[in-house]
């Protein structure tokens, strides 16, 4: 099995912050709605990949790693941008006006 490399992530790939969700871009609520209901898709994945190879069905082991490593790696993530984003907005709360 062949693994291909991790590419970089061109601008293209990226949302444009400049353009205002008025403009046909997605809003952050939609970029944010987007990124959770992926979170929950590899969590689904992983559940599905592990239950079925406890029932005994054709899963190879292998996939069934990837797919929890997956979910893993995208909670970690999420927790982390979580935490960032609550740490901003304590920082803009206590900002002095």
């Amino acid at each position: 099995m062949a693994v291909g490399p991790i590419g970089l992530l061109t601008p293209a790939a990226l949302p444009n912050p400049a353009k205002s969700p008025g403009a046909g871009g997605p809003g952050f609520g939609d970029v944010l709605n987007q990124a959770i209901q992926h979170l929950s898709d590899s969590q689904s994945r992983a559940d599905n990949a592990v239950l079925d190879f406890l029932t005994g069905s054709d899963q190879d082991p292998g996939q069934v790693t990837v797919a929890m490593e997956e979910a893993k790696v995208r909670m970690e993530l999420a927790v982390q941008v979580r935490n960032k984003m609550v740490d901003a907005y304590k920082e803009i709360w206590q900002m002095s006006v």
